[in-house]
């Protein structure tokens, strides 16, 4: 499976993430062995993590804290550049509960600073979500390691690659899944599991509208605006979508609605005159503007 990037990059996920302004939506580009954030500003800094092998994730602690995602493991990133191992191990994937390194993980592709303190990882090659506590400890609470479509209750649901993760002030829990195309929520309390928005049956198009009648197609990086609704990086789709928690709506707010490649290109531009490609260049950066009438 290739893996298609959130907003912007080149064979890596890309996240979406919210400056000071709420209607502006910035995006993060990474790539193997490289943190590259570009802002909304012409400064962009890089740091370089020879030692960590390719960037799947990223999520930034209240402290300034730095959290990235390997194929395989969980790093901590200090001020000063200090890197120390939270959770997982260099090298070693697999699907296991456990302690620090102990732990194991396939390729998390999502990354979120939960509003308790601990970590959440959308564990995309092992089709569920992990919660590491600050002392490192690993539990999956959410999907089970196989595949699949299934709303429930902690294990008893299934994703198919779970990419994005977005988390409200409530600390509940949105979660991009990718090979169903569509938008799930979870309870953080129990695990529960329901999808808001997109086919119910595994089925990608491209298509506005009601919770059940909004088609995605492989949908990856995640954001919440200053309203609480989602913005979607549609991969599959070339565009830009924004989902209303509450009931679970979509439109269209950047990219063409022709999908696809047919919808692909690289165009500034307002609405459906702006284009993305689902594949960048590294090194490119845009900027999307979005705002609710």
């Amino acid at each position: 499976m290739a893996f298609p990037p959130g907003f912007a990059a080149a064979r890596t996920p890309a996240s979406v993430k919210r400056r000071r302004e709420p209607e502006e939506l910035a995006i993060e580009e990474s790539r193997c062995g490289r943190y590259r954030p570009a802002g909304l500003d012409a400064r962009v800094s890089s740091v370089a993590l020879p030692a960590l092998g390719c960037i799947r994730a990223l999520a930034v602690g209240a402290d300034g804290t730095v959290f990235v995602c390997t194929d395989s493991a969980l790093y901590a990133l200090g001020a000063a550049g200090q890197i120390s191992l939270i959770a997982g191990a260099r090298n070693e994937m697999g699907h296991r509960d456990g302690p620090g390194a102990e732990a194991r993980f396939n390729k998390p592709c999502g990354l979120a600073v939960h509003t308790d303190g601990s970590l959440v990882l959308a564990d995309t090659f092992n089709h569920c979500l992990r919660r590491v506590t600050p002392n490192g400890a690993v539990s999956t609470f959410a999907g089970c390691g196989v595949g699949g479509l299934v709303d429930g209750v902690g294990t008893a649901a299934r994703f198919q690659h779970p990419w994005g993760i977005a988390i409200d002030a409530q600390g509940t829990i949105y979660v991009s899944d990718h090979g169903n195309h569509c938008i799930r929520r979870v309870t953080p309390a129990d695990g529960a599991v329901t999808t808001i928005s997109g086919s119910r049956t595994g089925e990608g198009g491209l298509a506005d509208g009601a919770t059940t009648m909004a088609r995605f197609k492989e949908p990856s990086g995640l954001a919440l605006d200053m309203h609480g609704a989602l913005i979607v990086a549609d991969t599959g789709n070339s565009c830009v979508r924004r989902v209303v928690p509450l009931d679970g709506s979509v439109m269209t707010v950047a990219g063409s609605m022709a999908g696809g490649d047919n919808g692909e290109g690289f165009a500034d531009g307002v609405g459906g005159l702006a284009h993305f490609r689902s594949e960048f260049v590294c090194g490119e950066a845009r900027r999307v503007r979005v705002r609710v009438r």
